[in-house]
Order: structure tokens, then sequence, then C-alpha cells
């Protein structure tokens, strides 16, 4: 949901305040989607359901989001992947930006969600059935499909970063040149993501902490 820090960062990567006003207005709709649970029970990496005639382990699998996870059953050999695996589009690596109240402060989306792919390219798998879309029946070709957009991606906000150093949202036309208006978030949180990891590498970072923040390539 909408918050000061996601106000802050829409400033920080030079959002003009027309498109501020349209995501707010967005997020807020999501208010109507859901009605807010009173009761919770928490799962664990590694907590098992056990039944008759199935066996499901729980694998976290942050990256979509901090607390995703999938659900394996082993001896059908069967993964549901919720949002982690879809078989027509690439899951989002969204961007946290309350990281301080997570387990781990330092967490990074995309980072996180490469990890977890290959928690799962360890699993004996037949079918994957995601929150979305067709069932999977080649796991790993999928993996190594987003593997392959993930690297492709990264390149592409480098090479718009050697043009110039530049605000994140002034990389959109770049990466993303024909973004549908309500994706402009989307936009932005996956060039973040990316430029993250860029950072880690070695191959970007900050020219100008701003406001706004400028990136540079090295």
């Amino acid at each position: 949901m909408w918050s000061k820090e996601l106000e802050h960062f829409m400033a920080m990567v030079d959002m003009p305040q027309k498109e501020i006003e349209g995501i707010k207005k967005h997020f807020c709709s999501f208010k109507q989607l859901a009605d807010p649970i009173e009761e919770v029970s928490t799962m664990e990496d590694g907590d098992e359901f056990i039944g008759d005639g199935f066996h499901l382990r729980v694998i976290h699998s942050p990256g979509h989001s901090p607390g995703a996870c999938c659900l394996y059953e082993s001896r059908q050999k069967v993964l549901f992947s919720g949002d982690h695996i879809i078989k027509h589009i690439t899951p989002n690596p969204l961007i946290e930006m309350k990281r301080d109240r997570l387990r781990d402060p330092h967490y990074q989306s995309l980072k996180a969600y490469m990890n977890s792919l290959d928690k799962l390219a360890g699993l004996d798998v037949r079918f994957v059935f995601p929150g979305h879309g067709e069932y999977i029946e080649d796991l790993l070709g999928i993996i190594s499909t987003y593997r392959a957009h993930h690297r492709e991606r990264m390149d592409l906000v480098l090479n718009a970063l050697r043009e110039k150093s530049r605000p994140l949202y002034h990389l959109i036309d770049d990466v993303f040149p024909s973004v549908p208006e309500d994706d402009v978030f989307l936009a932005v949180s996956e060039i973040f993501v990316h430029l993250e990891i860029l950072i880690n590498e070695g191959r970007a970072d900050l020219a100008d902490p701003g406001p706004p923040t400028l990136y540079r390539a090295l």
C-alpha cells in the first residue's frame, strides 16, 4: 500500500507529480480487493503439511515479495509455485520499501529471486501449478528463460546509463519503450532492482545522491 517511504522514493527517482498521483490512486484502490485477516498462522521454510495422499513442504521463495513461498508435493513431484514461477510472464521482483522491518534488513528483491530460482532448480518436479495461467512441465527450461531475461534486462539498464548519468525514471524509455501508464511503477521497480545488482557487481554506482538520485555506468 501507499506509504511515505514510497512517496519519497518516487521523488528521488525524479518521477513527475502527475505520475505520482496516478500511481497513488492506483495503489489506494487495492484496498477494495481484499479484506484484512484478523488471525493468521505463519509458515516457515521447511514446514510440512501431511494428509491422506499428500505431503507438502513449504519452500520459502522470496523475490517477488519477501514472504513468497511455494509448496512442493514430493510424492507426485508437483510444485505449487504461486507468483514465483508463471508460464506466460516473468514475475516482477518488487522493490521493498521497508527493509528495516524484515528479518534481513539488507534484502534485495532480484538477488533473493535468483537465489530462490536456484533453490527450486534442485527439486525433482514433473508439474508446476502457478498462481496464474497454465501449468508447466519444464521447470528448468522456465528457470533458464528467467535467468536470460534478467541478464538482458540488466544490460539494457547499463547501456542506458552509459549515455549519461540520469535519474531512474528517465531510464524507462530506454528499458521499457512502450510501458502502459498503469505499469509505470512496475517499470521503475524493475529498473531499481536491476540497478542494485549492477551496483553490487561494481558495474554502476551513485553519481549524485540527489534529489533526484543520479546513477552512472562504470
